[in-house]
C-alpha cells in the first residue's frame, strides 16, 4: 500500500519553482490571492490606515468600484482647499492611521461620544488637531471649531460603517507615540504640530499580542453597528522613516512588517469576516527585486500600485480566456493596468477650464479618447464645447445619474460634475442649424472587452454568436443607451458614435484575442444603426485609407505600452476624417 505523501497533492501555487520563478517574467503571480468573500464593482468599501492607502482608495475610485467617502466636501470648495481639509484620500477624514492603537482610538471615540478627547494643539493663535495634525493644514481659528470637526468626522464615520459591506485597513506601523492620559497620535509632537515633553510624551513598540487584542476589539465593535460587514486587512510596503527604537532601522522595519503580517495572517485564518491582501509581498518580497520603489527605496511608485491593483481585480473578477471556434485564447488575462492615469495627464493636457463656445453646433462628450479629439480640433480652430467629461471606467461603470433638468449628473469626482455643467449651456441654446454631438460612450473596450469575456465565461459559453453579444452589449449598456438616447431627442440633434481607435495590437498579451475587438466595434455599430444612430466605425474608415505606424502612441507607462490611445496625429487624422464627413465648419 502506498500513500502520497501531503506535497504530492498540491497544486502549483504551493511550489516556489511554479508559483514564483515560472511567474516572474508574466507580469505578475496567478491566484496569489482568492478572496475568502464575495467582492465586486457594486461592493461598498471603506479604506482606512497607513499613506499606501491612499493608493488603493484612489484606485478604486478611478477604475470604477463603489468607494465610500463618510464626508462630502462643500461644492464651493476648491480642489486645493479639499486636499487641505483631508476630503477624497482616506474614508474617514482622520488622516494617515499608521497603528492599530490609533484605530481602536478613532473607533472608540466615534461609537462611544463619552470617550471623547479634548486635547488641542496650539501655535500662536492657532488650533491644530493632535490626532490628525494636518487636517486642515492651515489649523483652525478657535478650539471649539476644531472640537467641532473632529466630532462631525466620528459622527460620519459611525453611519458609514453602518453603511459598507468591506472595510480595508492597512497595516503600517509597530511604534507610536502615547502620553501620560494614554492617548495615542499618529506622529511624535512637535515633528509636525505640538511641543514634544519627554515627561508627557514616550514611544512604545506595540507587540503582536497588544495589536491582536486592539484589532479584535476594533472589529468586535463595528460588527455591532454592521453585522454583515468583512474586513480586508493589507500591510503596507513602505518601510519606516525613522526607528525611535534605538534599533538600525532596516531591521527595526522588518520587525514591524513582520509582527503585522502576522497579525494579519492569524485574524485571517481564524475570523471568517476577515481576509488579507498580499500587497506588501507584492511589493517587497524578494522576487520583484525592488522594482516598484522610486530612489528612496521606500516610495512605492504609480506602476507598483498599479501592479498591485491589478492582482487584486483579477482576483475578484477573474477573466477566465474564451475559446472561439477559429482562435484559441490561451491564458490571456484583459485587465488595464494604468489606464486612468494615463486619462488623468490627457484630461490635464485637453481641458481648458476657461473655454467657452457660444457660437458652436458642435460637441463632444465622453472620456480621455474624446480629449484628444477635441485637442485636434482646437488646433484646427474648429469651435466645439465639451471633450472629457470622465474616464473611461467611470462611463464604463455608469457612475452617472439621470437629471431631468441636466440629462446626467456625473459621479466620478466633483471634476467631471464641473465639466459637464461647462457643457450644458450647449442643450441649452436655441443656435440654427443641426448640433452634430461626438460621443465614444458604451465604446470603452480596453473595459468592455474583458467584460464580455467574463459575462460569456458565468454563462459557460465558448463559442458565442452574434446573438450573444447583443445580450451582453443591451444589459450592460442600458443607462449609457438611455443617455445617448436623450442626448438624440434635443431639437435638431445627430449624435454620432465613435468606435476606439484599432491600435490593441501592439499589446502583445492579448494578440491571440484580437478578433473579439473587432467583433465589438463591428456589433455594437450594427445595434446602434438598428436604433437610428450613425457610427462612424474607426477600424473601418482607417483599413480603407490606412492605420500608419505614426498612428500608435509611443507613451509608455513603468514597462507597459499605451496600447488603448492613438497618437495625437491619429486624432488628427480622425478629427479631418470628421469635419470632411460631417461638413465641420472652422471659425
Amino acid at each position: 500500500m502506498s500513500n502520497k505523501n501531503p506535497y504530492q497533492s498540491i497544486d502549483e501555487r504551493g511550489y516556489w519553482r511554479s508559483a514564483v520563478c515560472d511567474q516572474t517574467d508574466t507580469g505578475g503571480f496567478r491566484e496569489i490571492w482568492c478572496p475568502k468573500f464575495n467582492i465586486d464593482r457594486k461592493t461598498k468599501f471603506l479604506t482606512a490606515g497607513s499613506c499606501f492607502a491612499q493608493h488603493i482608495s484612489k484606485w478604486l475610485v478611478k477604475n470604477g468600484y463603489t468607494w465610500i467617502e463618510a464626508e462630502e466636501p462643500a461644492a464651493e470648495l476648491t480642489l486645493e482647499e479639499r486636499q487641505s481639509a483631508g476630503y477624497g484620500v482616506f474614508s474617514f477624514r482622520t488622516g494617515n492611521i499608521y497603528t492599530v492603537a490609533l484605530l481602536r482610538q478613532w473607533v472608540c471615540q466615534a461609537i462611544y461620544p463619552q470617550s471623547f478627547i479634548d486635547e488641542v494643539f496650539e501655535e500662536n493663535g492657532v488650533f491644530y488637531d493632535p490626532f490628525r495634525p494636518l487636517i486642515p493644514k492651515e489649523g483652525n481659528g478657535s478650539r471649539l471649531t476644531m472640537l467641532e470637526w473632529r466630532k462631525n468626522t466620528l459622527k460620519a464615520m459611525v453611519s458609514s460603517l453602518a453603511e459598507a459591506d468591506v472595510f480595508i485597513f492597512t497595516l503600517g506601523l509597530t511604534e507610536t507615540w502615547i502620553n501620560s492620559n494614554g492617548w495615542v497620535y499618529p506622529v511624535c509632537p512637535g515633528t509636525i504640530r505640538g511641543e514634544y515633553d519627554p515627561a508627557v510624551h514616550y514611544m512604545h513598540n506595540y507587540s503582536y499580542d497588544l495589536i491582536i487584542e486592539d484589532l479584535t476589539w476594533v472589529f468586535d465593535e463595528i460588527k455591532k453597528i454592521n453585522g454583515k460587514i468583512k474586513f480586508l486587512l493589507t500591510v503596507s510596503p513602505v518601510p519606516l522613516t525613522a526607528t525611535a527604537s534605538n534599533d538600525h532601522v532596516l531591521p527595526a522595519t522588518i520587525y514591524s512588517k513582520s509582527v503585522l503580517r502576522s497579525v494579519a495572517g492569524f485574524l485571517a485564518q481564524t475570523r471568517e469576516d476577515v481576509d488579507y491582501f498580499p500587497s506588501y509581498e507584492l511589493i517587497a518580497s524578494p522576487p520583484v527585486k525592488g522594482a516598484f520603489f522610486e530612489g528612496n527605496m521606500r516610495s512605492v511608485r504609480e506602476d507598483g500600485v498599479n501592479f498591485v491593483m491589478q492582482h487584486f481585480e483579477r482576483a475578484i473578477s477573474p477573466h477566465t480566456p474564451v475559446k472561439e471556434a477559429h482562435a484559441t485564447t490561451g491564458s490571456v488575462v484583459v485587465t488595464p493596468t494604468f489606464d486612468d492615469i494615463v486619462c488623468e495627464e490627457i484630461l490635464l493636457d485637453t481641458w481648458d477650464e476657461n473655454r467657452t463656445e457660444e457660437i458652436s453646433n458642435l460637441c463632444l462628450i465622453g472620456d480621455s479618447h474624446m480629449g484628444m479629439l477635441s485637442k485636434s480640433l482646437i488646433s484646427m480652430n474648429i469651435p466645439h464645447a465639451g471633450g472629457m467629461i470622465m474616464n473611461g471606467s467611470a462611463w464604463t461603470s455608469a457612475l452617472f445619474h439621470p437629471d431631468p433638468e441636466e440629462i446626467i449628473v456625473p459621479l466620478e469626482d466633483a471634476g467631471s460634475r464641473k465639466r459637464w455643467q461647462s457643457t450644458l449651456p450647449f442643450f441649452k441654446k436655441n443656435n440654427q442649424g443641426e448640433k452634430i454631438i461626438l460621443t465614444n460612450v458604451s465604446m470603452q473596450t480596453h473595459r468592455t472587452v474583458s467584460m464580455f469575456i467574463e459575462w460569456l465565461n458565468v454563462r459557460k459559453i465558448t463559442n458565442f454568436t452574434e446573438s450573444n453579444f447583443v445580450d451582453y452589449f443591451v444589459e450592460h449598456n442600458k443607462k449609457q443607451i438611455n443617455f445617448i438616447e436623450k442626448l438624440n431627442n434635443f431639437p435638431d440633434a445627430k449624435v454620432v458614435i465613435i468606435t476606439d481607435p484599432p491600435t490593441q495590437k501592439i499589446n502583445y498579451e492579448i494578440k491571440n484575442i484580437l478578433f473579439l475587438w473587432e467583433v465589438y466595434d463591428n456589433i455594437s455599430a450594427s445595434i446602434f444603426n438598428g436604433m437610428g444612430y450613425e457610427v462612424f466605425n474607426s477600424r473601418k474608415h482607417f483599413d480603407g485609407f490606412g492605420f500608419k505606424d505614426e498612428f500608435y502612441s509611443d507613451m509608455v507607462y513603468g514597462s507597459e505600452r499605451d496600447w488603448f490611445h492613438g497618437s495625437q496625429a491619429y486624432y488628427d487624422a480622425l478629427a479631418g476624417a470628421l469635419i470632411s464627413k460631417y461638413q465641420i465648419i472652422a471659425r
